[in-house]
C-alpha cells in the first residue's frame, strides 16, 4: 500500500503551493516548466544564473537575486532600493543585502552604520570598513546605557533639589517679602 502511494506521488509532476498557488515541478523542485524537460530547464536555469552573475558595461551585475525567495531581478533604471514583486522583501540591488533600519544604528544608506551597504563606505577595504563600523556600533552600545544613567541621575538630582530648595525659597520669600514697618492709621 505504501509503495503504491509512493508510485502515485512520483507520477504526479505538477504540484501547487498552498500559500501562493504557484505551480511547481515535483521532480526537480523548480517552478513548473510546461513542455520543457527537467534537464533542459536546469540547463536554462544554469545559463540564467551565469548571465545574472556577469557585469554589464556600467559595472553592475545583469541581475540580482532576492535574498528571500531567490528569484533574479533585473534593474534597468532607478535607485538601488528594490522591493521583490514575488515576496515583498526589501533589499539593496548593489550588494544583495536586506534593508534593515534601526533608528539608533542607522540604515542601509548610512555610511557608518553596521547595516550600511558595503559599496558606500570603503568598498575596496572590507576589513577596515568592518572595523570602523563595528567600533562605532560598539561605542553606541557601550555609551547609550551610560547616557541614560547620567540623565536619570540628573533628573533625580533636580527632583531632590526641588524638594529641598523649594520650601526653603518659599520660607525665605515670605519672611523677607516686606521690610517696611506697617503704619497704623488712627
Amino acid at each position: 500500500m505504501i509503495l503504491l502511494n509512493l508510485l502515485c506521488l512520483l507520477s504526479v509532476k505538477q504540484v501547487e503551493c498552498l500559500q501562493c498557488k504557484l505551480p511547481w515541478c515535483f521532480s526537480c523542485h523548480a517552478p513548473w516548466h510546461e513542455g520543457v524537460s527537467c534537464r533542459a530547464y536546469r540547463r536554462g536555469d544554469k545559463m540564467l544564473r551565469r548571465w545574472a552573475g556577469q557585469t554589464n558595461i556600467s559595472g553592475q551585475r545583469n541581475a540580482q537575486m532576492c535574498p528571500s525567495c531567490k528569484i533574479h531581478i533585473e534593474k534597468t533604471e532607478g535607485c538601488n532600493h528594490i522591493i521583490c514583486s514575488q515576496c515583498s522583501t526589501e533589499f539593496c540591488y548593489r550588494c544583495g543585502e536586506h534593508y534593515r533600519h534601526l533608528r539608533f544604528f542607522g540604515d542601509h544608506n548610512t555610511k557608518r552604520s553596521v547595516f550600511g551597504c558595503k559599496f558606500i563606505y570603503y568598498a575596496d577595504r572590507p576589513v577596515l570598513r568592518r572595523l570602523l563600523r563595528g567600533s562605532i556600533c560598539g561605542a553606541k552600545i557601550f555609551f547609550a546605557p551610560l547616557l541614560l544613567i547620567l540623565l536619570l541621575v540628573a533628573l533625580i538630582l533636580i527632583i531632590i533639589l526641588g524638594i529641598i530648595a523649594g520650601p526653603l525659597y518659599l520660607v525665605y520669600g515670605i519672611r523677607h517679602h516686606d521690610h517696611r514697618p506697617r503704619e497704623m492709621y488712627v
